[in-house]
């Protein structure tokens, strides 16, 4: 393809450019580019723009490079390298970045799988816990404050019922270790 410009290079830069929902194409050789980048501001700012947004996505690569998950450590540096990661508290240091992988991958974002028998109560509790946030969090944002300190009592109140049953199940494990 020859250089729409001048019609004898070949074309090595391919533009397109979207101005009122039209989008229109360029196929220009590096010389006419640079004929065109010294008269045109609009040229020059969409490249810088489009350099400066490269640069963003790397300072934000880099910022969550160096997460790291409380519990055990690990860097989700190294989660992207392995694909593997170290605790189960990984996924929640994690959550913002894991979110849109796990939805690519399965389809949606929340667990649907086997919960052992054992686990069932305290799953279903956490689950109801969030989704009492989720409701209370569109009642403030809505300005219904009434609703939301009604969940925000509900709320306090499984939790309050949560609280014996860790205690209990972390003293049956400190007298089983």
């Amino acid at each position: 393809m020859l250089c729409e410009e001048c019609g004898k290079n070949p074309a090595t830069i391919h533009y397109t450019q979207v101005q009122n929902g039209i989008a229109t194409q360029m196929h220009l050789c590096a010389a006419c580019m640079a004929k065109l980048q010294k008269g045109s501001d609009t040229m020059s700012s969409l490249i810088s723009s489009l350099l400066s947004g490269i640069a963003g996505q790397q300072e934000e690569r880099e910022r969550q490079d160096e997460l790291r998950c409380p519990s055990c450590g690990m860097a989700y540096k190294r989660f992207r390298e392995t694909g593997l990661l170290g605790c189960a508290d990984c996924y929640k240091a994690f959550s913002q970045q894991l979110a849109p992988i796990l939805g690519r991958i399965h389809g949606r974002r929340q667990h649907v799988g086997h919960v052992p028998p054992a686990q069932r109560a305290r799953v279903s509790a956490e689950q109801e816990l969030e989704r009492l946030r989720r409701e209370m969090d569109e009642a403030v944002a809505h300005e219904a404050f009434e609703q939301a300190a009604q969940l925000r009592d509900q709320i306090r109140a499984l939790t309050a019922r949560q609280e014996p049953a860790k205690a209990v199940t972390q003293e049956g494990e400190t007298q089983h270790e």
